[in-house]
């Protein structure tokens, strides 16, 4: 039987309106409104959700194919990214032209996808994706783990809902999905826990990873 890609339902704690970090940013506690990919069974949650995921698994083949021409379409002129190794915010232009540096200096860098969560705001009109990735090719040899959250939002032309844009991106290494998947791999159905941390960000890590049966 095939394993699936697992979904990470994760603690929960309202988002800051202007988060300068990753390590603020923890998923809210699903409502009626307020939809998780691992809890939503109505069909707009559901349809914005998938919509949300997908835009996302487009982004991370676009920087595994070098198709930037794709990325800059789905980024909104908003767009900014925090990087956990960098003091500045980039925009739009910036964020890709120093993946395209990286990518020109790494030609064998990628990523794949070992976990995600999404999270969806109908009335607001905003989607959430967290992403735990394995990178492949920052050094000839070597895997690490991080994790990014990917933020959209949806503009309107007159009455008209465009899709989701990429407006606000933030990103950090982290220890412990490889694990995890290596785990599940393993076993054909086990639920784990991550070991409790102190900071926020970490603390995002505590939840339980269910392997599809």
């Amino acid at each position: 039987m095939a394993l699936q890609t697992p979904t990470l339902p994760s603690h929960h704690g309202p988002f800051p309106k202007n988060s300068p970090s990753l390590s603020l940013l923890l998923p809210q506690k699903p409502t009626a409104r307020y939809a998780h990919n691992a809890h939503s069974t109505d069909p707009a949650h559901t349809t914005a959700i998938r919509e949300a995921l997908q835009r996302s698994h487009d982004l991370v083949q676009c920087f595994n194919d070098r198709n930037f021409a794709l990325g800059k379409t789905y980024a909104s002129p908003r767009f900014k990214a925090r990087h956990n190794n960098l003091a500045v915010e980039l925009n739009r232009e910036q964020h890709f032209a120093a993946y395209e540096m990286m990518l020109t200096m790494n030609p064998s860098w990628k990523m794949e996808i070992i976990g995600e969560h999404a999270e969806v705001d109908l009335i607001r009109g905003q989607a959430y994706v967290w992403f735990f990735v394995k990178i492949f090719g920052d050094v000839e040899g070597v895997t690490r783990d991080s994790l990014g959250l990917l933020h959209w939002e949806r503009e309107k032309d007159g009455r008209r809902s465009l899709p989701f844009g990429w407006s606000d991106y933030s990103y950090g290494p982290e220890d412990g999905p490889r694990r995890e998947a290596q785990r599940l791999a393993r076993n054909k159905t086990e639920q784990v826990s991550l070991p409790q941390h102190r900071s926020p960000r970490a603390a995002l890590q505590t939840h339980k990873v269910e392997r599809a049966s």
